[in-house]
């Protein structure tokens, strides 16, 4: 089930690029709503030499964020009901 669902998604965040052509754009809606398109692009701009500073791109680690938090939360409860 995890592969099932990681593989398409790996694709569709463009994680192994396929051809030199952009994604269609309802494709790339789909892909900018899950983090792991937004993982890349954080780890992209924090290791490409040409950005000055930090290399932190705020904008995609607040929706690593915004996935994390309410994940972390569902976890917890998890942990905490009763079995």
């Amino acid at each position: 089930m995890t592969l099932g669902t990681l593989l398409p998604l790996c694709f569709v965040s463009e994680i192994f690029v396929v051809g030199d052509r952009p994604l269609p754009g309802w494709l790339a809606t789909v892909a900018d709503v899950f983090p792991l398109r937004h993982l890349l692009q954080a780890v992209l701009t924090a290791t490409d030499p040409a950005v000055d500073g930090t290399g932190v791109a705020a904008g995609h680690l607040g929706i690593l964020l915004v996935w994390t938090a309410p994940a972390l939360v569902l976890l917890w409860l998890r942990r905490s009901a009763p079995t």
